[in-house]
C-alpha cells in the first residue's frame, strides 16, 4: 500500500513527501476568518491528495509541525520565534532596538530626593566624626560595604528588628580574618614564586615619618621626612607568557639591623627572599638606588640595576640642599636660599607639611598663593617673604615641571618602563640648556644638573 493511499499520513510520510516534491502533496492557505490567527501568515496547511492532514508546513524554513484546530496557534507561536530562516533573514534596520534597550531611563532610577540628602549628610557627618577623607566613597572596598550592607537590608524583614552593629564585625573578628587571608594569600604567592624563571627584585630603604623629631630631607621631587624606624621594602617584577608586566608586594619589613653595612643588609634580604623559595643568582635582577651601601651589597650573585628615578632624586636634591658634590661646590646659592624661604613659610603657616610632602608640589601651591601671602604673614615672616623672587620662583616651577612628569612616567606600576629611561634622560639634559635672558638662580641649577646628566 502505497503512502499516498492512505487518508491520513504520520510526519514521516509527509516528510518523505514533501522531499520528493511530490505531486499529491499540496498547501493552502486557510480562509480568512476574524478569528484568525495572524501568525498563519507564515504558514500553510498540508493536503494530500486533497485530503486535509493534521500538520502544518513554515512557508520560512520549510519545517513540519504537527497542527489540530483543537490545540491552537500555540505550536507557530513557538516556532515563529526560533525560526532559523527568519534569523539569517534579520534585517536589523527593521528592528534596530530602542535607545532604552542599552540604556535605562533615568526616571527608572530616580532616587528621593530626601533620601539623597540624607545620605549626603550622614555621609558628611560620618567624614568629621572619624576624621575620613572626603574621597573614601569613591574607594571601591567601601562601595563594596555600602552595596553588601544594602542587599542585607533587602533580604532582612523591616520588622526583624536587627539593629546594624549586630551586622558589623568586631576588631578582634577583623583581625583574625585578615590573618586568615593574609596566609592563604602567602602561599598562593609562594607557590607563583616558586614557579618563576626570571623576575626582578626592587629594593628600598625608608624611614617611618612619625617616630623621630629629626628632620631629614629626600629630594623624591623632592619628599622631606623625619629621620625614624627604618623599613625594608621588597617588590618583585616579573614578565608572563603573555609578556605582560606583573608586580608582587613581597613585604614591608621593619630593619632593627646591629649595623646597616653592606653584608647584613645582604644577608637580611636574602632571608626574606629564602621565605619565599626565591634565590639571587648571576641571572636575577635587582633594582636599588645607586647609594654605595647598596653597591656593595648587591656587588656579587645578582645583576643590580641603578634606579634611574633615585638618581635624577639625588642630584635634584643635591643642587637644592647641597653646599658641595665629591668635595665640588655646587654654586646654587639662589636657588638653594629661595628654596630654604619658601620651605620655612610654609612649615611654619602650615605645620602637616613638616611631615611628608613633595617640595614640588609645596612649590607649585606656594606660587598660586603667593600673591596672597602678603596680607596673612606676620611681620617677622614677611620679612623672609620680601626676599623671595617671584620671578625666579615662576622660572623653577616651570623648569620642575618636566621633571615630574618623567617621574610620573617612570613610576608605572603595570607596564615596563626601561625603555623610556634614555629618551626622558635626553630630554632632562634638553631641558637643562641655558638660554643667554635666563635668570642666574635658574642658570645655576641648570648648570649643575646638566654637568650631572651628561656624565
Amino acid at each position: 500500500m502505497s503512502i499516498t493511499n492512505k487518508s491520513q499520513l504520520n510526519k514521516k510520510d509527509i516528510e518523505v513527501l514533501v522531499q520528493q516534491n511530490d505531486p499529491s502533496i499540496s498547501y493552502t492557505k486557510p480562509e480568512e476568518t476574524s478569528t484568525m490567527s495572524n501568525y498563519w501568515s507564515e504558514f500553510s496547511q498540508i493536503y494530500v491528495n486533497n485530503l486535509k492532514q493534521n500538520f502544518i508546513i513554515c512557508d520560512n524554513c520549510k519545517s513540519i509541525l504537527v497542527y489540530k484546530s483543537s490545540t491552537g496557534p500555540g505550536c507557530m507561536q513557538v516556532h515563529s520565534r526560533s525560526c532559523q530562516s527568519k534569523k539569517e533573514n534579520f534585517n536589523p534596520v527593521s528592528h534596530q532596538q530602542k535607545i532604552n534597550h542599552y540604556y535605562k531611563s533615568n526616571g527608572e532610577k530616580k532616587i528621593p530626593k530626601q533620601v539623597k540628602n540624607a545620605m549626603t549628610s550622614c555621609y558628611i557627618e560620618f567624614v568629621v566624626q572619624d576624621g575620613r577623607a572626603f574621597r573614601l566613597g569613591q574607594d571601591e572596598g567601601f562601595i563594596s560595604l555600602a552595596k553588601q550592607l544594602f542587599n542585607a537590608g533587602r533580604v532582612m524583614s523591616s520588622s526583624s528588628h536587627i539593629a546594624v552593629e549586630e551586622l558589623l564585625p568586631d576588631p578582634t573578628t577583623v583581625s583574625r580574618y585578615i590573618d586568615r587571608m593574609h596566609a592563604h594569600q602567602r602561599k598562593q604567592l609562594i607557590k607563583i614564586c616558586q614557579s618563576m624563571d626570571s623576575y626582578c627584585i626592587v629594593v628600598d630603604f625608608w624611614s617611618e615619618s612619625y617616630t623621630d623629631n629629626t628632620l631629614m630631607y629626600n629630594m623624591n621631587i623632592f619628599a622631606f621626612f623625619r629621620k625614624g624606624i627604618s623599613y625594608c621594602g621588597l617588590l618583585l617584577n616579573h614578565v608572563n607568557t603573555k609578556y605582560q608586566l606583573e608586580t608582587y608586594l613581597l613585604g614591608c619589613h621593619p630593619c632593627d639591623m646591629e649595623n646597616k653595612r653592606a653584608p647584613t643588609v645582604r644577608a637580611y634580604i636574602d632571608e626574606i627572599l629564602n621565605d619565599f623559595g626565591l634565590k639571587l643568582y648571576k641571572d636575577k635582577f635587582v633594582m636599588a638606588d645607586n647609594e654605595p651601601m647598596m653597591k656593595c651589597t648587591f656587588s656579587l650573585n645578582c645583576t643590580r640595576i641603578g634606579c634611574s628615578s633615585h638618581y635624577v632624586n639625588k642630584q635634584l636634591q643635591h643642587a637644592f640642599t647641597s653646599t658641595e658634590i665629591d668635595k665640588e661646590p655646587v654654586n646654587c646659592e639662589l636657588a638653594q636660599n629661595m628654596f630654604n624661604d619658601t620651605k620655612h613659610i610654609v612649615a611654619t603657616v602650615r605645620r602637616m607639611h613638616k611631615q611628608q610632602n613633595g617640595a614640588y608640589e609645596i612649590l607649585i601651591v606656594f606660587n598660586e598663593v603667593f600673591n596672597e601671602l602678603a596680607n596673612i604673614l606676620d611681620s617677622r615672616l614677611l620679612l623672609t617673604y620680601a626676599t623671595i623672587d617671584k620671578n625666579l620662583l615662576d622660572d623653577i616651577c616651570e623648569f620642575l615641571s618636566t621633571f615630574d612628569t618623567a617621574f610620573e612616567i617612570l613610576s608605572d606600576s603595570k607596564r615596563p618602563t626601561l625603555h623610556r629611561v634614555l629618551p626622558l634622560k635626553q630630554l632632562l639634559i634638553n631641558k637643562c640648556c641655558i638660554n643667554g635672558d635666563e635668570l642666574e638662580g635658574l642658570k645655576q641649577v641648570k648648570h649643575v644638573l646638566g654637568m650631572k646628566f651628561k656624565t
